[in-house]
């Protein structure tokens, strides 16, 4: 009963928008004279671009968000935000336009009235993702219904057109106000939470801008013809140009109710199914254009004359050029949704910008060459720049949908998601983990760091930059970007082990797994000094079951309750849960009053990588950190010449240093720890490297690291290994230590396993 009253209701609806532009146009053009009516055309156009910044284009993104990824709060906020753009790009217009006196007043009057229609789909939007559709039709048509009405009676008693547009658009406002309070009342959630906000803003930012193309696309014949012509020419082409929003809002009529279902498809993997939906929309648009287009072809011009008082006869072939590429529009309409169903909002976004620089080049660059009636050209430019973008949208779809389906048939055992591209420690510990996982008997890969681009802007430069970089300009940049040049060699070995599909698609990308494990490293950290906050990494948006191993939680702020109530849900959704240390296992009891597992890092749980070196002909004491102060420097220098050996820097280049040792790839980093007679790492990974290869070694502590490298010192014993001015520093116990780690590993060896068992459905 629900679904047919949605479909009606947003039939209902759909056919009062559709008609609402054509309906007001003809009682401006009806009351008052052609020049008033292409005065309120041009307005109406100008609104409707602005109103695209106010919606932000979120409506299908909140509507397909069948996951909740963000709260109705943030989508309320989100929607605050947005309105405060739009107002501010309307008082930005009289600065950078010709607009003034009735017709600046009318566009003032009209961006107030789709101001309020922002503020209500928000609230619709909300309905329809609950599977309530036919209430925002109803809030919907009632709100028109009412405008209209007040609308026309204002121009009926002779009220002037800047006048009656503004009782327009008060009693909308007071509308939206009073349909908001039921909203609020019976689907609640909307307090604003702002926090979090910035990542749904960012998140659809290519769909804000996208939009804001699209009505650009949509009125550019209007600015072009603002331009060449007057405001008569402005008035017949409105007229002509009305049956083309009524085929674009029919379509959106037909689909619009086929949104949570396309992604519900998709979130069950029934692709097919989803196959299905749009093959039937694919038919009905061209079903529908097809009437139309039969129709206005013998009775189209002679029914809008006789309905707008104006003789628009002598342009039939504008207006079938016009109609057909509003046909081309609304097939494009529908594929922006799938695309947007499908998270392909930024690819979309490259397309519409590709799209709207032909249609500018063409509506204002045509002209001037194309000696022909100015009606006709502009028309032709429009079904041109239609069919651009309805083709570039098809290609992007099947793009799209073909890796879907490939992501579909992706199926491994075991996902570790953690990070392993940017430096030797990561990479060390993410491949110990990798290949302890294999030696348990199950299958493994990596997920493709390339995930994170779309959140971290300097992951994007970077992936965008070595892709575009021609292979034999890599190694010269390299040279002179050391994290750059340590990117490249670790690519190498990376290249040895599985990777994932590369997906901004997380959720379907997990659901190729029987477990995921994360781990280990700082992933539950959310600071530019550590790991940034990446909601993967809490579990959000992984679809299958989840584990963590040694991970770490590094400079998280819980200040905020929003966020916190956010991780707390995001942590929970772990059925097991392994720390590194005991900040980040308080960190998971105060959040969720779970007790977590302390382990030890992957790089010493399965240490494959430790290697007999030839001694060097020269002994060499190595560094390994950032950091040494003057005090560490002088006592490094003065135990280097006790054992008549030089001082070698590694990772970071030293001043006081005889030589940087710059390995080419991972065995060889191993091998300078593995040759050295004494190391002096001030880094976690660095202590780690130093006693699995049982080397005499001090670890300078520092503010940054010194936690961490505390806590490793206490679970091996080594406390004493901590540089300190004045002591004394004998030999290693290393039976000892491997005694302590002997217990640790057993501890974790243990715990892995049950994690991988419960979750296997091999």
């Amino acid at each position: 009963m629900t679904e047919k009253k949605n479909v009606i209701w947003n039939m209902i609806y759909s056919l009062m928008s559709a008609g609402q532009s054509a309906l007001l146009l003809l009682l401006v053009n009806r009351t008052l004279k052609e020049e008033a009516a292409g005065v309120f055309a041009l307005a109406f156009s100008v609104a409707v671009f602005l109103m695209y910044i106010g919606n932000y284009g979120i409506r299908n993104f909140q509507v397909s968000d069948v996951h909740e990824k963000y709260t109705p709060g943030q989508y309320y906020s989100g929607r605050i935000l947005s309105m405060l753009f739009m107002a501010a790009a309307a008082a930005l217009i009289p600065l950078f336009s010709l607009y003034t006196g009735e017709k600046l007043m009318v566009l003032a009057a009209l961006t107030v009235f789709r101001m309020s229609e922002c503020a209500e789909d928000v609230f619709h939007g909300r309905y329809q993702q609950k599977g309530d559709l036919y209430l925002a039709g109803m809030q919907g048509t009632a709100r028109l219904v009412i405008c209209d009405i007040v609308f026309a009676a204002a121009l009926l008693g002779g009220a002037a057109l800047t006048l009656s547009s503004w009782i327009f658009a008060g009693v909308s406002v007071i509308c939206v106000l009073v349909f908001s309070a039921f909203s609020l009342k019976n689907y609640g959630g909307f307090r604003p939470e702002f926090r979090g906000t910035g990542a749904l803003m960012k998140e659809t930012f290519p769909l804000f801008l996208n939009y804001l193309l699209i009505a650009y696309l949509m009125n550019v014949s209007k600015y072009a013809l603002d331009h060449f012509s007057d405001d008569t020419v402005q008035a017949y082409y409105g007229i002509l140009f009305t049956p083309v929003f009524v085929v674009n809002l029919l379509s959106t009529m037909i689909f619009r109710p086929m949104i949570v279902g396309m992604a519900e498809k998709l979130k069950s993997g029934d692709i097919s199914g989803y196959r299905k939906l749009v093959r039937r929309q694919e038919l009905i648009i061209p079903g529908l254009g097809i009437l139309m287009l039969a129709f206005c072809a013998v009775e189209g011009l002679p029914l809008l004359s006789l309905v707008y008082g104006s003789d628009v006869t002598p342009f039939m072939l504008p207006f079938m050029l016009l109609l057909a590429g509003g046909i081309c529009s609304a097939y494009s309409s529908f594929l922006n949704v799938c695309l947007v169903t499908l998270r392909g909002q930024r690819q979309c976004f490259y397309l519409t910008a590709l799209t709207a620089a032909a249609a500018a080049a063409g509506h204002y660059l045509i002209p001037l060459f194309v000696k022909a009636d100015i009606m006709t050209v502009t028309a032709a430019v429009y079904l041109g720049v239609m069919a651009l973008q309805a083709l570039l949208y098809m290609i992007l779809h099947a793009r799209l949908l073909w890796k879907r389906e490939k992501l579909k048939e992706h199926h491994v055992q075991v996902g570790l998601l953690t990070v392993y591209s940017f430096n030797y420690g990561s990479f060390f510990q993410a491949v110990s983990l990798y290949r302890c996982i294999e030696s348990l008997g199950y299958e493994c890969e990596l997920v493709n760091e390339r995930f994170k681009r779309y959140q971290w802007g300097n992951l994007r430069l970077l992936y965008a930059f070595h892709d575009l970089l021609p292979s034999f300009a890599r190694g010269m940049v390299a040279g002179m970007l050391p994290q750059y040049r340590t990117y490249l060699r670790l690519a190498k070995d990376v290249a040895a082990y599985r990777q994932s599909p590369e997906s901004e698609d997380m959720e379907s990308l997990t659901a190729g797994y029987d477990r995921l494990i994360l781990g280990a490293d700082e992933l539950w950290s959310a600071s530019p000094r550590s790991i940034r906050y990446t909601p993967e990494y809490f579990g959000r948006g992984i679809s299958c079951p989840h584990s963590s191993y040694a991970t770490s939680g590094c400079l998280f702020d819980l200040s905020d309750e929003t966020l916190k109530a956010q991780v707390r849900d995001d942590v929970n959704s772990f059925e097991h849960i392994a720390v590194r240390d005991e900040h980040t296992a308080e960190l998971v009891r105060e959040l969720t009053g779970r007790e977590a597992l302390l382990v030890p890092d992957p790089a010493l749980l399965y240490p494959w990588y430790v290697k007999k070196a030839e001694a060097p002909e020269r002994p060499y004491v190595l560094l390994y950190g950032s950091e040494y102060d003057e005090v560490q420097r002088a006592f490094i220098k003065e135990r280097a010449a006790e054992l008549g050996a030089e001082i070698c820097a590694l990772g970071w280049p030293q001043d006081f240093a005889d030589r940087f040792l710059d390995p080419e790839s991972a065995e060889e980093f191993q091998n300078c720890f593995a040759a050295a007679a004494y190391c002096f790492p001030a880094t976690f990974h660095g202590t780690i490297f130093s006693i699995v290869h049982h080397k005499d070694f001090v670890t300078m502590g520092n503010e940054l690291r010194g936690a961490k490298i505390n806590m490793l010192l206490e679970q091996t014993g080594l406390t004493d290994r901590l540089y300190g001015a004045g002591k004394e520093y004998g030999p290693i116990d290393y039976a000892a230590v491997e005694e302590r780690l002997d217990g640790l590993r057993q501890k974790a060896y243990r715990y892995l396993k049950e994690a991988l068992k419960s979750g296997s459905r091999a």
